[in-house]
């Protein structure tokens, strides 16, 4: 017999023993806008499946079609690339309400700021509350996947963004979900 447990970079194993049930509790805790797992981190050592777990809430959620979701790494540029791929991952009718916000264009090689402020967090900020409104008025829920978190700057700006729109205690709850990782 073939050994299914087959630890590989990324991959999805083919059998999970006892894990279907959390992976659906998570699903209907994200799809209901309730529940402990709005903002979730899962860490563990190396190997016990972390990836493989985000990757199969992932792909269930990814099936829907009320939800973007949007894989990130941590690179420089985290909160451009988040743009950028809301934006790439968003059907064409919610691409043309996107393309209405004022102070930004958007194109399929990424888009430009005409926000005149001096700190960048403030304008990634504006910018991803309009999208998100205009996520909402299209039923869309947002899924941001993070594997392998650090603390750098650019996951702490990001972090700072969320708990901003957290606590302006806007109706975010169906529409920007955020599902990180962190690897020990």
């Amino acid at each position: 017999m073939k050994n299914p447990f087959d630890p590989n970079f990324g991959k999805v194993p083919q059998i999970y023993l006892g894990r279907e049930k959390i992976v659906d509790n998570v699903v209907q805790s994200l799809e209901d806008g309730t529940g402990p797992y709005q903002t979730s981190m899962i860490y563990g050592m190396r190997g016990v499946g972390k990836t493989s777990l985000l990757a199969d809430i992932t792909s269930k959620l990814a099936k829907k079609d009320d939800w973007i979701i949007v894989y990130l790494a941590m690179t420089n540029d985290l909160l451009e690339t988040l743009i950028q791929s809301v934006y790439r991952e968003a059907n064409s009718k919610i691409k043309q309400a996107l393309n209405m916000i004022d102070g930004v264009k958007f194109s399929a090689f990424g888009f430009e700021i005409e926000f005149n402020v001096a700190d960048s967090q403030t304008t990634y900020q504006a910018l991803l509350e309009e999208m998100l409104k205009v996520l909402k008025k299209h039923n869309q829920s947002l899924l941001i996947a993070i594997d392998e978190v650090k603390e750098t700057t650019e996951i702490v700006n990001l972090a700072s963004i969320y708990q901003i729109m957290v606590l302006k205690k806007r109706d975010y709850r169906r529409t920007f979900r955020s599902f990180r990782i962190m690897m020990y």
